[in-house]
């Protein structure tokens, strides 16, 4: 069983690794980031999410044309 601890560690390890993609890459796709962290699509949207309402990110688009990207400063 994974500890509330643990997980609060794996989530901020996801979202640095989605920060880190992105400096490296203009834009991404959710199922881009699914691939890269070896998740489920569902869980890469909700990182994703968590990322935009922390005023990281930026989403583009809607629904399937949706890409991602960093806030510019």
């Amino acid at each position: 069983m994974i500890k509330t601890d643990d997980k609060k560690k794996i989530i901020e390890l996801q979202k640095e690794t989605v920060i880190e993609f992105l400096t490296d890459h203009v834009t991404c796709k959710s199922k881009d980031i699914a691939e890269l962290l070896g998740i489920k699509l569902t869980r890469s949207r909700d990182i994703l999410n968590e990322l935009i309402a922390d005023d990281i990110i930026v989403a583009e688009g809607a629904n399937r044309n949706r890409t991602y990207r960093l806030r510019e400063k």
